[in-house]
């Protein structure tokens, strides 16, 4: 463990519910479990977890598969934003590539990236733009990365 008490309860915690089953059914929480397990500390107790976790994306609410569609949801590359991501093998080269185009195509005029929702007042709106906007570019340029 870490040595941060409440960090190493707050993992445990995790580790628990997810081993048990609680596995969410909607996108953005699909999305904070896969973070943590990408990041938790004991990667030999996340390799079993990750097939449940891996599979619930697939049915989940709010997860958008179709790289060409407007609509609202998390992206196979919110779940994989490195090639070295844990969720990066749940997804096919196809798919994520497809991502990686439309994701560049939506970078606007100024240089930013878009927010695909509607921020309750124009100051978050500008913070959840640079989010998006750093995001974009942190993800387009891992993916380049690994590819030369």
């Amino acid at each position: 463990m870490c040595g941060v008490r409440w960090l190493d309860l707050a993992t445990e915690y995790c580790f628990t519910k997810i081993e048990a089953g609680n596995v969410p059914e909607e996108g953005h929480e699909l999305l904070a479990v896969t973070k943590f397990l990408d990041y938790a500390p004991d990667q030999d107790r996340v390799a079993p977890l990750a097939p449940e976790v891996a599979a619930a994306i697939e049915i989940a609410s709010f997860v958008r598969y179709a790289a060409s569609s407007n609509s609202y949801g998390v992206t196979p590359l919110d779940f994989a934003p490195r090639p070295n991501s844990l969720a990066r093998s749940w997804f096919p080269d196809a798919l994520l590539d497809a991502h990686l185009a439309a994701l560049a195509a939506l970078q606007q005029d100024d240089g930013g990236w878009p927010v695909a929702w509607e921020p309750p007042t124009e100051d978050a709106h500008r913070a959840w733009r640079g989010m998006r906007t750093l995001a974009a570019i942190t993800t387009l340029a891992a993916y380049a990365k690994a590819q030369d």
